[in-house]
């Protein structure tokens, strides 16, 4: 039966507190008629202490688009995914070229090739490693990864697999959206990177 051996993750260096990006998200948004009794109140209302950003907080008002929120995302998803990796493969005592199959999950942020393909490049992987990119699954992503690997591994119960999940939801700030949910969800996620190493 499939099981998890260990985990990892990986987090940004930048870290803010919720009053400083509470801050900052408050300058940028009462310019757009942002109600600030009920900012306030959401900000306060998600008891988050502090956050990892992707990036130093004065480079997220030089980004200009999907383009160059993307473009970001893709140089702090391959460091990040890099070092998770090669962490969780310390803690096993494994070598890359003993895991057959790499399953990336992400909905913050979009490549082709896929992660785990421009992984391959960086982290000595077998060469006929099975790769799967699974895109789009939200919040229930990492649960949804789990299942997809342990499926994998129910049909190769002698193999190794490793899923890596990589969200980085500062990039995907909608800055000219001031709905309820919009201003939710800037006071509750972070960034990070987590990996699993699951065996059959």
């Amino acid at each position: 039966m499939p099981h998890i051996i260990n985990t990892a993750t990986a987090f940004p260096t930048h870290y803010h507190s919720q009053q400083e990006i509470s801050f900052a998200l408050r300058a940028v948004w009462i310019k757009k008629g942002l109600d600030v009794a009920i900012f306030d109140r959401l900000q306060k209302a998600v008891t988050v202490e502090g956050r990892y950003l992707a990036l130093p907080m004065s480079e997220y008002y030089k980004l200009d688009g999907f383009a160059d929120c993307n473009r970001a995302w893709l140089e702090v998803a391959l460091e990040l995914g890099e070092r998770v990796i090669n962490d969780l493969l310390e803690k096993t005592n494994l070598h890359p070229q003993e895991i057959q199959m790499l399953m990336s999950v992400t909905s913050t942020g979009v490549t082709v090739p896929s992660l785990e393909a421009r992984l391959m490049n960086r982290i000595a992987f077998a060469q006929d490693l099975k790769r799967v990119p699974l895109f789009g699954l939200g919040c229930l992503a990492g649960t949804a990864g789990v299942a997809r690997v342990g499926d994998y591994l129910k049909g190769h119960p002698e193999e190794a697999a490793i899923l890596l999940t990589i969200e980085l939801c500062s990039l995907t700030l909608q800055a000219e959206d001031l709905s309820i949910a919009n201003i939710i969800s800037s006071g509750l996620f972070g960034d990070g990177a987590a990996a699993v190493l699951l065996v059959g």
